[in-house]
Order: structure tokens, then sequence, then C-alpha cells
């Protein structure tokens, strides 16, 4: 990495995503493979490679939100508030009143509540209980070990 990052780690980034938003084995396994064609670089010169080992901790680390029945996505206060405490690595699934997440998701067959927004936030394979407001954002956000929470 320079000025900009360095074009390996954009695309094993961009692998990542691809993955949890498809649930498509292929991209994890590009994103894999790519990490490892450059591993030997990273153990060599740690200081030269911070986007490479960044998104391979994002490939076992991920933190994905999922929001379900919110009619305005962009202007909900408990995913502006995830996104202050994850950062915009987070992965973002809106799936409406509809959850048509990927079988291999950590969210997947969680029901939603019906009648109000509901956000899960999960890191890696793990989901916290699924939050209808903002206090039960940050409950989550801490259970999951995500964040400052002071």
């Amino acid at each position: 990495d320079d000025a900009t990052p360095n074009a390996n780690s954009v695309m094993i980034k961009n692998y990542i995503g691809l993955y949890h938003l498809t649930g498509n084995d292929k991209f994890k396994i590009k994103a894999e493979e790519l990490t490892e064609a450059f591993s030997s670089v990273a153990r060599s010169n740690p200081f030269a490679t911070p986007g490479l080992l960044k998104n391979a901790l994002l490939l076992n680390d991920t933190i994905q939100l999922v929001l379900t029945n919110e009619t305005n996505p962009a202007k909900s206060e408990m995913v502006l508030l995830a996104l202050k405490h994850t950062g915009l690595d987070a992965t973002i699934h809106v799936t409406g009143t509809n959850s048509k997440l990927p079988e291999n998701h950590p969210a997947f067959g969680k029901s939603a509540n019906t009648e109000k927004p509901t956000l899960y936030i999960c890191r890696g394979m793990t989901c916290a209980n699924p939050a209808t407001n903002t206090a039960e954002t940050l409950a989550a956000l801490r259970l999951l070990g995500i964040g400052n929470h002071t």
C-alpha cells in the first residue's frame, strides 16, 4: 500500500463482500487464494501491506448488519449507530420484510419483527439478539465486543 490501497487488497475486500452478500463460496475461495498468494510479502514486511492484513482479518471476522422491515434504510438510526461503532468495513444487508439471506449467513432463518424495523448484528458466525431500538443496538454491539461504548 502507498497513498492508495493496493489493488490486490481491494480485490480481497470485494470478494469478501460478495461472499457475504451472495453466500457463493467461490468468492470466499478467491479471497483466500489472493490472501495466500501475497502472505509471504505480508510476513516479510507487514508495514508495507496494511490493506492486505486488514482484509485477511475481515475474511474470518466480518461484521454484518442485517436490517429488516425498514422503508428508509439510509436514515435508520440503528444502522447509523452501528456504523459509527463498526466503521465502513461492515457488510450491510437490507431485506425489507422478506428475509433473503444466503443459507450460510449467520442470521439465516432468524425471524424478523413484522411490526417495526429490526437490526441483526453479526460478527463472524455469531449474531447478537435482534435490535429494534438504539439501546438494543448498543447492547448487541457490546455483546459482540464491537466498538467503543463509553
